[in-house]
């Protein structure tokens, strides 16, 4: 169409017809559209920023800047100590097995800090707890007086403890057979952790390691702990060995940390079992409280527990099982183990000490179906 002249003699664009109009106003529209459309995209992704990214990099540089890493390699030829594995499934008890009181037992490589041994089952994360005896806050040495395997079950949401009493009679590679807690005073946590994994076939790689200091600490930043129930034997121990404390017994009793490490130490009452189960019942009620506990308390939970703990878990897996634990619907009531179970071990005298002789066949069939669903191979 050609422009026609205005009365000052100018070019100008010929009035649009009524057909034309609508189209424009169609363009614009869409425009408008496409425009609010990006902003909702950049804020929705500003938002994301602001609720994953930011609290990520928070804890990153934060409370896991905190933590005592100890990395610890896998042998990557762990055919030897399979073989060692076999080889004690083979007898029922550790002493009528065929190794010598020596250092016959040689793990595969030999060098420190070194687990020996691959993870089976990617969707069932094993990690060795040890809560260490030790008489001098600070001290890296010490006998493990508490024993755990706990396990995060991804695939059926659910966490699973399972205590391994210090007693317990086995063989402790490159060393004599002994008592378990001493394989930790030989040789840290790789010692410990491929101990447990000689005698009982398990596929742990990870641990967890907090003395009693920091186990009173933890508690005490919890706010403590509160029992179910509290016997007057147990009330009557906590008292005599903590000057000040006037705890009684009773229903919902509320305990400090000081408190709290005692009851779980407490076994001239009874015994090393009843004990181990006072034990778990303190990590009961430890992960009743962080369940409950919003992101915000949690973070400032875990800014403070860290530095009273060493790990080899990497600041990317204490992120990963953290988030899964709180965030996907995992079972908070802590499905609990024994080992050696009621019907599988025997007391012995050895060398003048008494130990517990566990049917190695036995616990570890019930291990594994504890921490697998299946029986040992």
């Amino acid at each position: 169409m050609d422009k026609q002249l205005n009365n000052s003699g100018l070019d100008e664009d010929p009035i649009l017809s009524s057909q034309q109009q609508p189209n424009i106003r169609s363009k614009k529209t869409k425009h408008k559209k496409k425009t609010k459309t990006k902003r909702i995209f950049l804020l929705y992704y500003a938002l994301l920023i602001l609720l994953f990214v930011v609290p990520v990099v928070f804890i990153y540089c934060g409370p896991l800047a905190k933590i005592n890493y100890r990395p610890m390699p896998v042998a990557s030829d762990n055919s030897e100590f399979l073989k060692q594995q076999q080889e004690i499934q083979k007898s029922e008890f550790t002493i009528d097995n065929d190794f010598e009181d020596t250092d016959s037992i040689v793990i595969m490589p030999t060098q420190e800090n070194l687990v020996a041994i691959s993870q089976a089952n990617q969707e069932i994360e094993n990690i060795a707890f040890f809560g260490l005896d030790v008489r001098q806050e600070g001290s890296q040495d010490g006998r493990s007086d508490i024993i755990m395997i706990l396990s995060i079950d991804q695939a059926n949401k659910k966490i699973r403890a399972a205590s391994i009493l210090r007693d317990c009679y086995v063989q402790i590679p490159g060393h004599k057979k002994g008592r378990i807690n001493a394989a930790y005073a030989y040789g840290g946590p790789a010692l410990a952790i491929n101990t447990i994994n000689l005698n009982f076939s398990t596929d742990i790689q990870k641990y967890v390691k907090v003395d009693f200091f920091g186990m009173e600490k933890i508690i005490d930043m919890f706010g403590g702990i509160r029992l179910d129930e509290l016997s007057e034997a147990e009330a009557g121990q906590i008292r005599k060995y903590l000057t000040g404390s006037t705890v009684q017994a009773g229903k919902d009793v509320l305990l400090n940390g000081k408190e709290a490490v005692l009851f779980a130490r407490i076994r001239k009452i009874d015994s090393d079992f009843n004990r181990t189960d006072r034990q778990r019942a303190v990590l009961q009620q430890m992960a009743n409280k962080l369940f409950d506990m919003n992101f915000g308390q949690a973070v400032a939970l875990l800014d403070q527990i860290m530095p009273n703990i060493e790990t080899n878990l990497t600041k990317n897996e204490i992120l990963s099982l953290g988030w899964q634990t709180m965030t996907l619907g995992y079972d908070k009531n802590i499905e609990q183990l024994r080992i050696p179970t009621n019907d599988a071990f025997e007391f012995a005298n050895i060398n003048g000490a008494s130990v517990i002789l566990p049917n190695i066949r036995k616990n570890t069939d019930a291990l594994h179906k504890f921490l697998y669903g299946v029986e040992s191979k």
